[in-house]
């Protein structure tokens, strides 16, 4: 199960009573290690933390590789990953999504060259580097369930990902130059970036120089999508939206 590291510990107990979670791995920070402690004195639960890259990102290591046997069409249907909703009306829900549900956004997009700017529980240097000259550039924030699938979906096909830095403030401007800078075909978005960069005339043409411009998450006003679509923005709707 993947959790969002904006969830209070009352959330968190909820959703992993709900599913049977045992352990919880954690980055270790200021802002999740006390909500962490509030978990471990509300349940028992075993609570582990992140490995760092320095740990598992060794050249000198040689050990082989993890492989399962798998039978595909029956394993289709079991459970890949729990994720959970926003929790904006009640504490969160947990959402069970399957293998097949999963490698679904592996179908998104021209493929070629692509930004997305969901959440994502990763470090902010993180960049899934392949042999292909394909880019997925992702704009989300720091967590959000539609990233977590293009993520592994985009290493399965050996194309890039990259994430803005979550420490660093979303704005036009700097929306405006990471654009400019990935050359992405497909731009992935939530519709608050949309907004952001409707601001300054430079946001707009940075959008349309994406030959596709992907929305999910929340709902995206008929205004504001009317107005992409009149200033030359190939605008697309995905989950949620």
């Amino acid at each position: 199960m993947a959790l969002s590291p904006r969830l209070s510990y009352q959330a968190i107990v909820k959703l992993m009573q709900e599913t049977g979670c045992q352990s919880l791995v954690y980055f270790t920070s200021a802002q999740l290690s006390p909500v962490v402690d509030q978990v471990k004195a509300a349940m028992s639960v075993k609570v582990v933390p992140m490995i760092s890259r320095e740990q598992y990102d060794r050249s000198e290591d040689r050990s082989p590789s993890f492989v399962r046997e798998v039978e595909m069409t029956s394993e289709e249907q079991r459970c890949a990953v729990i994720l959970h909703s926003s929790g904006s009306t009640g504490l969160p829900k947990p959402i069970y999504v399957t293998h097949k549900k999963f490698a679904e956004p592996c179908n998104i997009g021209p493929g070629d060259r692509d930004f997305v700017t969901l959440p994502l529980l990763v470090t902010p240097e993180l960049n899934l580097c392949t042999s292909r000259s394909a880019l997925w550039l992702t704009m989300k924030s720091r967590f959000h369930s539609f990233s977590i699938r293009v993520c592994p979906a985009r290493a399965f096909e050996r194309k890039t990902c990259f994430f803005p830095n979550p420490n660093l403030p979303m704005t036009c401007e700097g929306l405006t130059l990471a654009i400019r800078e990935a050359k992405p075909i497909t731009l992935c978005v939530v519709p608050y970036v949309l907004k952001l960069l409707r601001e300054q005339e430079s946001g707009i043409e940075a959008l349309k120089s994406c030959e596709e411009v992907l929305f999910t998450g929340s709902q995206c006003p008929d205004e504001l999508g009317d107005y992409m679509v009149d200033r030359g923005v190939n605008l697309v709707t995905f989950i949620g939206s």
